[in-house]
């Protein structure tokens, strides 16, 4: 376990939510939530990302992606070092460039909803919570 898992459990706990592993069986553990507040009713899951903000893998999709504005001229050539500003790219250029860095959260984001999900069917939530 993490340290700052640790400290967010020390918190849930303070505040009055419950560990879903304490709640469920621990015999073949679906992946769950992580926290159950019941007073208001609120089911949580703690993702932690252990990404850079942007890594080198990234730099080479957004090489790739100034290389096919520069070819569809929405920007022109670029010479020497690069320094593209995403705020004066037109919207087009702005939005691929966002879907770049958004693909990993939203992955993260999509497995957390999936997990919340079956942890309400598993705990007989409500659908949705109050």
């Amino acid at each position: 376990m993490l340290p700052i898992e640790q400290m967010f459990e020390g918190f849930v706990i303070k505040f009055g939510g419950e560990l879903v592993r304490n709640l469920i069986s621990n015999v073949n553990p679906p992946k769950n939530a992580d926290y159950l507040f019941r007073s208001p009713l609120v089911l949580a899951e703690l993702k932690i990302v252990e990404r850079d903000a942007f890594t080198s893998e990234d730099g080479e999709k957004l090489e790739k992606l100034i290389q096919s504005w520069i070819r569809q001229r929405l920007i022109g050539p670029i010479f020497g070092t690069p320094q593209i500003e995403l705020r004066k790219l037109p919207p087009q250029c702005q939005q691929e460039w966002m879907k770049i860095h958004t693909r990993p959260w939203k992955r993260k984001l999509g497995d957390a909803n999936s997990q919340i999900k079956a942890m309400k069917e598993q705990l007989g939530l409500p659908r949705p919570l109050p």
